[in-house]
């Protein structure tokens, strides 16, 4: 009951405030002596207020979100400078690289040059070793040949001695015979005759046999001074001999030297070309990853900016692998200039992938693909996305390339259209004003125009799109994958 009564005499005082604050009035006009009135009523005079307080906050709040907008801007602006800054780092740190891959690759050809040196020394070394080797051979031939007279010259003397001891025996028995004959001769003279007769033969025998024992004494003597000079022609085989063998360790030892600073060379270029190898891998598969989240595969990408290796083929015949210490350094070195040109070719295709917003500052107003058309609100496809933002603001081309279209093109309004290279295009439409002309170079982040709303247009909005071999392409991936790299 107690509920009841508050409950009206709240609407009774509701009421009386109501009647009180907004009770009938009546306008008088006059005109040209004529007098009218206007009636307001209680529920218009209401309307009246309503209209007058809404329209009072809208204007509160159109003014409180033109400054925050003013902030948001300001806030963005600041973002896309440091955005800017990132890049340029980015850019000088891979100049910065670029610099000292020259560098370890200017050390890694002199390194290359003297390995090659090292194994020219080491191959002559080998050549001269085997020569010494062969003369080695020669020389114990000799000696087994030296040897081998030796022992003739040897026997031969032995004959000799013994020829001269049988001489010495006859002699004796000569010398026997003769006094044997002497002692006859003392009988008989005519014994005597004979024996006088028999002994100068034998005189004559005697002196011949004389002669005979000074030739061969002669040839005794002859034969010991040719000993003699064979011995020595041993000994200086002998100490040839010792020498080569010397010098056959000393050249084997520098031969082991030499392999070991060649292997450990060899090693640490390795590692070297290995690492340079691994960082060249790692910048290419987040050169690939960027491509990727663009909605791009790098081999179409490659292959339209003809920066595609050039098409081999042939039977496959396999190499013999020789035995050369530079052989797997030329491998790797191969490999490494391999991913090199893959890399180069991947730098120089991702500076023609527009990766930023055409925009400093936007909010998307309508998205890549099907769509309801904004006037006649029937299914289309859209292939780009409309971007919007203030009226007149800058529009920037969003990667380098030639203007190839300006002026107006039918529903686009004023349209941009800018190819960047490997079948890559961007296009620009709806623009109020262009500031670039036909066949004109432009670079990265260029005022190409205003945003404007010219051709069939709602409202004020950049419409953007991205092509690659004539296909759109979802602008939105783009910005994602130039986002990645700045973060990057």
């Amino acid at each position: 009951m107690k509920g009841q009564y508050l409950e009206g005499d709240w609407q009774e005082r509701s009421t009386w405030v109501i009647n009180r604050l907004f009770p009938e009035r009546q306008l008088v006009l006059r005109t040209n002596g004529r007098i009218s009135y206007l009636r307001l009523s209680k529920t218009i005079q209401i309307g009246l207020v309503f209209l007058v307080l809404l329209t009072g906050g809208w204007i509160g709040f159109t003014s409180v979100s033109y400054s925050l907008h003013d902030k948001v801007l300001t806030s963005k602006e600041n973002e896309i400078a440091h955005a800017r800054l990132a890049y340029h780092s980015l850019l000088n740190e891979v100049v910065e690289y670029q610099r000292k891959f020259t560098s370890i690759n200017r050390d890694l050809e002199e390194n290359h040059a003297l390995m090659l040196g090292l194994v020219e020394r080491n191959a002559s070394l080998q050549q001269n070793l085997k020569s010494v080797e062969d003369q080695l051979a020669t020389t114990e031939q000799d000696r087994a040949r030296v040897v081998a007279a030796r022992e003739g010259l040897k026997g031969q003397l032995a004959n000799v001695q013994n020829e001269m001891l049988g001489l010495v025996e006859r002699n004796t028995a000569l010398q026997r015979n003769l006094k044997t004959v002497e002692n006859q001769l003392t009988s008989t003279e005519q014994d005597r005759i004979r024996v006088v007769t028999a002994r100068e033969g034998l005189k004559g025998q005697l002196a011949g046999i004389q002669n005979e024992m000074g030739a061969l004494t002669n040839r005794n003597l002859s034969l010991k001074d040719n000993l003699g000079v064979i011995e020595i022609d041993l000994q200086t085989a002998l100490l040839e001999r010792n020498q080569a063998l010397f010098d056959g360790t000393r050249m084997r030892r520098q031969v082991r030297e030499l392999e070991s600073r060649i292997n450990t060379l060899q090693g640490s270029e390795l590692e070297t070309v290995q690492r340079l190898t691994d960082q060249v891998v790692a910048h290419i598969e987040g050169m690939q990853k960027v491509i990727t989240l663009a909605g791009l595969k790098a081999d179409r990408i490659l292959g339209a900016a003809a920066l595609s290796p050039q098409g081999q083929g042939g039977p496959f015949i396999e190499a013999k692998p020789d035995a050369l210490p530079g052989n797997r350094l030329k491998a790797d070195l191969a490999v490494l200039e391999n991913h090199l040109q893959h890399s180069a070719a991947l730098k120089a295709t991702m500076a023609k992938i527009p990766l930023t917003a055409p925009l400093n500052s936007f909010y998307v107003t309508s998205g890549f693909g099907k769509r309801r058309d904004p006037i006649n609100k029937r299914w289309a496809a859209h292939y780009g996305v409309d971007l919007g933002s203030i009226y007149k603001s800058r529009v920037y081309v969003t990667a380098p390339g030639v203007v190839t279209y300006v002026g107006w093109k039918g529903k686009y309004g004023k349209f941009i259209e800018v190819d960047h290279g490997a079948g890559i295009k961007t296009r620009y439409g709806h623009l109020h004003k262009t500031f670039v002309k036909k066949g004109q170079k432009v670079k990265f982040r260029d005022k190409i125009g205003l945003l404007g709303s010219t051709g069939r247009s709602t409202g004020a909005h950049l419409h953007y799109e991205v092509l690659f071999n004539n296909k759109a392409k979802n602008p939105m991936k783009f910005m994602k994958a130039g986002k990645y790299v700045f973060q990057e």
